[in-house]
């Protein structure tokens, strides 16, 4: 059951509340894992929200998470061909309850996208300046073996002219 919960405070916890022990119905080589009465961690909902808008802002959800539940979840695990079949997820009982919310007028939220778009232009920055530099390398690198090339070129010839 430990080993269990700690998989799943991995996968779903950073979003649900009151995983535990008590919420847990496990039979685990059937394959049926059930978990009852999970609270939503309506924080980190919002900040998944919020990082998605600052990603992407024409697609921010305009909606603030504020209470949610799901009467339960269960987890069916297919053992015996786990490689050639899913793990599916069942949730039964979602009730979330939201109010309009304007994720784009927020000031963090402005500084967190402008943040996140200087980062990006610094990166595409940096990169070009590697490849100018990479490219004048091999420039350079390239006179060098044509300009080696050239000075032993007559010598070879007056040598086999001999």
């Amino acid at each position: 059951k430990k080993a269990l919960l700690d998989v799943l405070e991995q996968t779903i916890g950073k979003y649900v509340r009151n995983l535990d022990a008590e919420s847990l119905n496990v039979a685990v080589w059937s394959g049926k894992i059930a978990l009852t009465n999970l609270e939503l961690d309506v924080d980190a909902v919002n900040a998944e929200l919020d990082r998605q808008a600052a990603e992407a802002p024409n697609l921010a959800v305009p909606l603030e998470v504020i209470k949610g539940k799901f009467e339960s979840l269960q987890v069916d695990v297919p053992w015996a061909s786990l490689t050639s079949r899913s793990v599916v997820l069942r949730a039964q009982g979602l009730h979330v309850h939201v109010r309009p919310h304007d994720r784009l007028a927020t000031t963090d939220h402005l500084q967190a996208s402008v943040a996140t778009e200087e980062a990006r232009a610094e990166k595409i920055r940096t990169a070009r300046e590697q490849s100018i530099q990479l490219s004048e390398k091999y420039r350079q690198q390239s006179l060098a073996v044509r300009k080696l090339a050239a000075e032993t070129e007559p010598t070879k010839q007056s040598f086999s002219s001999r």
